[in-house]
């Protein structure tokens, strides 16, 4: 499985398990949600997959050989809501993970995907712009 590049355009393929974190590492690693949550079920060993931690998520995504490296929070930083992180991202043409308040979506230059939006949003549509970013990590 490899990651969609940054100049390609990818859409979430829909599946049963349509839930936010298989949803995100199905777009990261290229394949479909059942494939991502089979993969967060072999390395957690739960039997069903719903709510993804952050350590599960990254770690199946460097399980699959693609890199990752923390873009947000940077030091002991306050955290600012989506709209005003996705101003200041240090890379707007980048792919990065987001988890913002008890979801994960993805950002793709100008688009974000999740559960909800598989074949994408643009950024400026997205229903949540006014929600806190927890962490975010950019896909290397």
């Amino acid at each position: 499985m490899t990651p969609p590049e940054a100049t390609e355009t990818f859409t979430i393929p829909f599946g049963r398990n349509n839930y936010c974190g298989p949803c995100a590492l199905a777009y990261v690693l290229g394949s479909d949600p059942d494939s991502a949550a089979a993969l967060l079920r072999k390395m957690s060993g739960k039997r069903s997959i719903r709510g993804v931690s952050n350590s599960l998520l990254i770690e199946a995504i460097w399980g699959a050989g693609v890199k990752t490296r923390l873009a947000f929070p940077i030091g002991n930083v306050p955290r600012p809501q989506l709209r005003s992180w996705l101003a200041t991202r240090e890379n707007p043409a980048g792919l990065y993970i987001v988890n913002i308040t008890r979801h994960y979506i993805v950002v793709n230059r100008d688009q974000m995907f999740d559960n909800r939006f598989h074949l994408g949003k643009p950024l400026e549509k997205c229903p949540y712009l006014l929600r806190r970013v927890v962490n975010a990590w950019l896909v290397i």
